[in-house]
């Protein structure tokens, strides 16, 4: 832009004084800069910036009676007046759908949960990204596996309908009780990258559509043999629950945390349960 102007100053038009210098624009790789004359006005008209053919802006430089109007316009993607550099501005937005294969893997806990045992897995397995410099808003779409192992020797009684807590069969060695769901995973977050590092802070909700539910009870006999009791069918478990997020990330590995308030099974066909996750993430794009 300097270049087209200095004609103007060269003329006079545009005084070289102590002044204060304005920046009105900067144009990156214009594709055609007319500069006319008239006896009224000098006008600039440059059309076109790198990839955006319909950026125009539009200069004009007032003479004699007409000094004291200056005329400025820009179109398309043209923001400089506003502070922002416009092709760069455009360059800066993205915009793309991703197989991002991200993969968290933490514990779960809760009351009547035992953590050391309870897991909890997500796979993050089609995103939708946009970003504009540093941050970025991800809509993700993943499947997930979750554990509950319940604690302090806890019997999941199931009746074929409502299951609760009760007492292991007469005569028998207590094993463990064990609940499964697994879920697709529908994901808002927004995500903040440090400028000039691979630091990463995402924050996040998450909709769940849970299917897939087990309840497997383990004891054994007097005699040493293992039996396992096994239900799949007719289990109220919550159908849809939401989940919140925070997560850190350096470079593609990080940890996170995640809280779902919701219950797991509907409310009065089982245990009032509630879990919240801590594990690691990986391969966070």
């Amino acid at each position: 832009m300097k270049l087209f102007l200095s004609p103007l100053l060269a003329l006079g038009i545009l005084p070289l004084s102590a002044q204060q210098v304005d920046t009105l624009a900067t144009v990156h790789e214009a594709h055609q800069v007319l500069v006319t004359q008239s006896n009224k006005a000098i006008s600039v008209n440059i059309q076109g910036a790198g990839r955006d053919s319909s950026y125009h802006f539009h200069y004009t430089v007032p003479t004699g009676d007409n000094a004291s109007l200056v005329e400025t316009r820009a179109i398309a993607w043209d923001f400089s007046l506003l502070g922002i550099k416009s092709s760069e501005r455009k360059r800066e937005v993205a915009r793309s759908l991703a197989l991002p294969a991200s993969l968290r893997i933490g514990f779960n806990s809760g009351k009547d949960i035992m953590a050391g045992g309870s897991w909890d897995i997500d796979l993050d397995i089609l995103s939708f990204n946009y970003q504009f410099r540093q941050h970025r808003l991800l809509l993700t779409w993943g499947y997930g596996w979750g554990k509950y192992v319940f604690a302090d020797g806890k019997y999941l009684d199931f009746d074929g309908a409502y299951a609760q807590f009760g007492a292991y069969p007469t005569g028998v060695l207590p094993g463990r009780s064990v609940f499964r769901l697994n879920r697709h995973a529908f994901s808002l977050s927004y995500r903040y990258q440090v400028p000039d590092t691979k630091l990463k802070f995402t924050a996040g909700i998450q909709l769940n559509k849970h299917v897939r539910p087990r309840i497997y009870n383990t004891y054994y006999l007097t005699t040493g043999e293992r039996q396992r009791e096994t239900y799949k069918t007719n289990v109220h478990f919550t159908p849809v629950t939401l989940s919140y997020r925070m997560q850190v990330d350096w470079h593609n590995i990080g940890v996170y945390a995640k809280w779902s308030p919701g219950r797991v099974f509907q409310k009065g066909f089982g245990p009032e349960l509630s879990t919240f996750s801590l594990g690691v993430s990986l391969f966070a794009h």
